[in-house]
């Protein structure tokens, strides 16, 4: 087609015949792999069919003895020795159907398309190094098309901070084409970290296109920090900017045994899947009104998923709370809904939530009972100027001093239960006058002031005999030793302790929280306001499990010292607003609770509840409406939620079921039924990981669309 005919055609949509075509242009290299026949060792021999397999191994009695001469071994050898070559040459298939797409849509030569550069290796020589296509702005004919890349790029380069006057000299994009990425070849990294620093100084913009959605975790990290853009196989996500598809692919049936059978009336090769068998293709039965079976779990616990994961992530990580759910989690679910204007989370916790969308640009709201917890949210939130910083130095040079003078004053103990088993002597002097010389100091900037609170509580929580071997903060077996107050080496830890803590909170406080904008508000989750005016479209939370875990329990060293907490009555009480809490006066509360009338329970929960009360005569009763009260907790949030929702919004609830006694309570199912009661239009269930404590116990992401 010349470039004039090519012009006159929609660059929007596909020219008629373009689906066959495109598809030849996929699969031809495909059909390489189909012939390839293993050798068994046998050198320059063309490979053996079945029939020379079976002679081979079947004269062989050790061989045929084990069985080996069956037709699934030649199978597997044709797998393993083919495999490589299958993946490589879909590669290939994806590359030149990209390449063409370029082509047919923007009216390119393949001239325009191919983009290389020369590298120099260190013996003086030079080699070239290209990628799997080009869109240079120029060579884009149609005014409209042109306008769409222009747009496209300078999104792009909003989305990775680019400084302004390099995006605006980028004068088109280049590509590199994968079917996936799942290897961790540092060759072929270190090669496109070049290639990415090539394109930039020849005004390209990098991306990485990738047609499925595997690529290692760390990998993509590698690339996003090169500034490469990358783009998932994600299929049914809007923004243009994480997946490689704009429209939900209609789901093809592939049978790649096709290429590997030996024979077409093999029963030996084919794959049958028992529909009335869910744990058959990883999914399960919800049929209203029984109990549900829970799909086959997660393999692996998946650390990048929990708290561990935020530690050393700037203010993520400022103060450590076991239960906190990954940044890398949250992260993952801001790339598929990057359109997303604003972002709610009901249950802030450490802030995870908001920090990761004000990271990416989103303006986001999220609420939490806790005080404390809202004072930490929003500390975290806030934009430190040049001078806050200077002053956090100084300030922190100033009050360590100061705590180092034996005779200086200490601040009261608080009312922090058999405070002599948190630290020993030595320590908790320390941490008294500390706190005294913070709270003491004059301050320019109420923020400086709470980063060295957060400093404070940072070291107070590292000297202290606490440990975190556990789901629940537990104590060390054994105490430090009880020296002498004053002695040099004591000085010298406390002093590198808290020079180390201050360092990692200003660390993190030096780094622009991002572009949005973010807030945390005190409010009940049962009970939600509304977030914007214009309502929010997305909503990611992680609301506590059915566990018995208090979250007041875990915070007490902090809110006991910093004075958000006075007394256990008092921890009690808000523990019992809190949903799932049990913590003091809140488990007596427990025990008469009655379910209200106009609360919707799935009817297989009350069948559970007995049978929680039933498995013990002592603690059955008391556990089976600790169980019913959080569901009816949940329900009330879960009914109000949506009144803060536009219509087209999405939920991500990340819940893990729960064990009492031999009674598995399917958190995520009951989620799910509640979300459709309170009129969500669809929900999913998508099982994250296997969590460190029994088997049967996984993290969920329940998925609704409202």
């Amino acid at each position: 087609m010349s470039r004039r005919r090519r012009q006159d055609a929609d660059p929007g949509h596909p020219a008629p015949g373009d689906d066959a075509k495109y598809l030849t242009i996929l699969l031809s290299p495909l059909r390489s792999c189909a012939s390839y026949k293993p050798k068994f060792g046998r050198g320059a021999s063309p490979g053996l069919d079945l029939d020379d397999f079976r002679a081979l191994y079947g004269a062989d009695p050790f061989y045929a003895w084990f069985g080996l001469d069956n037709p699934l071994i030649y199978t597997a050898h044709r797998a393993a020795g083919g495999m490589t070559s299958i993946y490589r040459q879909i590669g290939i298939g994806c590359e030149r159907l990209f390449r063409r797409i370029l082509q047919d849509r923007l009216h390119m030569s393949d001239e325009d398309t191919a983009w290389s550069h020369a590298v120099a290796d260190p013996d003086g020589s030079s080699r070239t190094l290209s990628l799997d296509g080009r869109i240079p702005l120029k060579s884009v004919a149609d005014d409209a098309g042109r306008r769409r890349v222009r747009e496209w790029i300078d999104d792009a380069a909003r989305r990775l901070h680019l400084d302004p006057g390099i995006a605006t000299a980028l004068q088109g994009a280049v590509f590199e084409v994968r079917q996936g990425y799942k290897s961790k070849d540092s060759k072929r990294q270190n090669a496109d970290v070049a290639n990415a620093a090539a394109a930039y100084s020849q005004a390209y913009l990098p991306v990485v296109v990738l047609l499925s959605t595997r690529i290692d975790p760390d990998v993509a990290s590698r690339y996003e920090a090169a500034k490469w853009v990358l783009l998932r196989g994600q299929v049914g996500v809007a923004s243009s900017l994480v997946s490689t598809y704009l429209v939900r692919a209609r789901r093809a049936r592939i049978r790649p045994r096709r290429l590997l059978r030996t024979k077409p009336g093999d029963a030996e090769n084919r794959t049958r899947v028992d529909p009335r068998n869910p744990a058959d293709d990883g999914t399960a039965m919800n049929v209203p009104g029984i109990e549900p079976t829970t799909a086959p779990p997660p393999r692996k616990r998946r650390s990048e998923l929990t708290f561990k994961h935020n530690a050393l992530n700037g203010r993520h990580g400022w103060l450590r709370l076991t239960p906190a759910y990954s940044v890398r989690l949250v992260q993952q679910l801001l790339e598929q809904h990057d359109a997303a204007r604003h972002v709610v989370d009901p249950f802030s916790g450490t802030g995870t939530t908001p920090l990761c969308a004000v990271e990416r640009g989103h303006h986001a709201v999220s609420f939490d009972i806790n005080p404390f917890l809202v004072w930490l949210g929003n500390l975290k939130l806030r934009r430190f100027t040049v001078s806050e910083l200077m002053e956090v130095e100084d300030a922190a040079t100033s009050v360590l001093e100061q705590s180092l003078d034996g005779d200086a004053e200490q601040a009261p103990l608080p009312a922090l239960s058999n405070i002599r088993r948190w630290w020993n002597p030595v320590d908790l002097a320390f941490i008294r006058r500390l706190l005294t010389a913070i709270r003491s100091h004059s301050f320019d900037s109420d923020g400086v002031r709470d980063l060295l609170l957060v400093s404070f509580c940072r070291t107070m929580i590292a000297l202290s005999n606490a440990a975190f071997n556990h789901q629940s903060m537990s104590f060390k077996d054994t105490a430090p030793p009880q020296t002498g107050l004053f002695d040099d080496d004591h000085q010298e830890r406390h002093r590198v302790q808290f020079r180390k803590d201050v360092a990692v909170v200003e660390a993190g406080a030096s780094r622009d929280p991002g572009s949005g904008q973010g807030r945390v508000v005190l409010a009940d989750s049962r009970n939600l306001p509304a977030s914007f005016d214009d309502s929010a479209d997305l909503l990611i939370t992680s609301p506590p499990y059915p566990n018995r875990m208090s979250y007041i329990r875990e915070l007490r060293p902090y809110m006991y010292w910093l004075g958000f907490l006075e007394d256990k009555r008092q921890a009690g009480e808000l523990d019992w607003l809190a949903i799932g809490g049990t913590w003091g006066v809140a488990t007596s509360r427990v025990a008469s609770w009655e379910k209200s009338g106009d609360v919707f329970f799935p009817g297989y929960l009350a069948s559970m509840l007995h049978r929680i009360e039933d498995a013990a005569a002592s603690s059955g009763r008391v556990l089976s409406r600790y169980v019913g009260k959080y569901f009816e907790d949940v329900w009330r949030h879960v009914h109000a939620a949506p009144r803060t929702m536009r219509r087209g919004a999405e939920l991500h609830y990340i819940v893990g079921n729960s064990k009492f006694y031999d009674v598995l309570v399917p958190t995520e199912r009951i989620y799910s039924d509640m979300l459709l009661e309170a009129g969500a239009r669809s929900v999913r269930i998508d099982p994250l990981r296997k969590r460190n404590s029994k088997k049967e116990l996984i993290e969920f992401d329940v998925v609704a669309r409202l």
